[in-house]
């Protein structure tokens, strides 16, 4: 009787040692694996089938892996949205679009993301601090606008090595935006038939925005955008309006590019660079 205890003990000790000796990997799809891990790497881990260790040396992506039970019991956790990829990364940025001189205005931006995949964007224009392109017709326009949107970063770009995020504000994007503006437009030539002197004039749109951004070093920014929507003018009335081959309506180059007559279409486009901050 002794014999056959000791018999039973032996084996329930051998069963709790080789329990004991696996590695356990918890798949996000909650298949687990009994292995015997031989590597950690930064982006994948190898490992051995436990029931084979004779056999070829697999290899899993830690993006697949909710959490690994070593044998000595420890529990490594790498589940979640591997918010760990993103979690050095300056998550604000303050930026200026380099084209918008060139149309009579300056804009500066600030963007903030809110998850990965998500984030906000602010900017602010500055009408009159850029080329004046109609000086020769006495004209002028002072003013400012603001932007608001919510960026969807639909396809984050990856690194080639192990797949893993580049950064948390990178990628291609779509983003809905509203748009406000106040300016006057004033035309100071004598000699010019123009249908005014000075009007104020507010403007807004509601577009819809396509880009793609890149963040070089977690330091800089570039930020390239196409988009279109719906716009108005409140006063259509323009220093070219006697020119039916430039009959470009003042403001129209600020925000966006439109109303044209009657039509609300409206359209948009820059080139931005910045810098990232904490």
């Amino acid at each position: 009787m002794k014999t056959k205890f000791t018999v039973i003990f032996i084996l329930l000790m051998g069963i709790f040692y080789s329990a004991k000796s696996q590695d356990l990997i918890y798949k996000k799809n909650k298949e687990v694996l009994t292995v015997k891990i031989l590597e950690l790497g930064l982006d994948e881990i190898k490992y051995k089938d436990y029931n084979n260790q004779n056999g070829p040396t697999l290899v899993i992506d830690k993006n697949e892996i909710d959490r690994i039970r070593f044998e000595s019991g420890k529990i490594q956790y790498f589940g979640g949205d591997n918010l760990s990829n993103y979690a050095n990364n300056k998550k604000n940025a303050i930026k200026i679009d380099f084209l918008s001189p060139m149309f009579g205005q300056t804009t500066f931006g600030y963007e903030h993301s809110i998850k990965p995949g998500a984030s906000v964007e602010f900017q602010l224009g500055i009408i009159g601090w850029g080329v004046n392109n109609y000086s020769d017709l006495g004209g002028r326009t002072s003013g400012a606008f603001f932007r608001a949107g919510y960026k969807f970063i639909t396809s984050p770009d990856f690194y080639l090595r192990g797949m893993r995020y580049a950064h948390i504000l990178k990628g291609s994007y779509f983003r809905p935006e509203i748009t406000y503006g106040l300016c006057t437009e004033s035309n100071n030539t004598i000699n010019y038939s123009s249908s005014f002197k000075s009007q104020d004039v507010n403007f807004g749109a509601v577009m819809l925005n396509f880009g793609k951004q890149w963040v070089m070093d977690d330091i800089f920014i570039v930020d390239y955008f196409f988009g279109i929507g719906y716009g108005y003018k409140s006063n259509n009335s323009s220093l070219m309006s006697t020119n039916p081959d430039r009959n470009i309506y003042w403001g129209n180059s600020h925000a966006f590019l439109g109303p044209y007559g009657d039509f609300p279409f409206a359209w948009t486009t820059g080139l931005k660079v910045g810098f990232l901050i904490k």
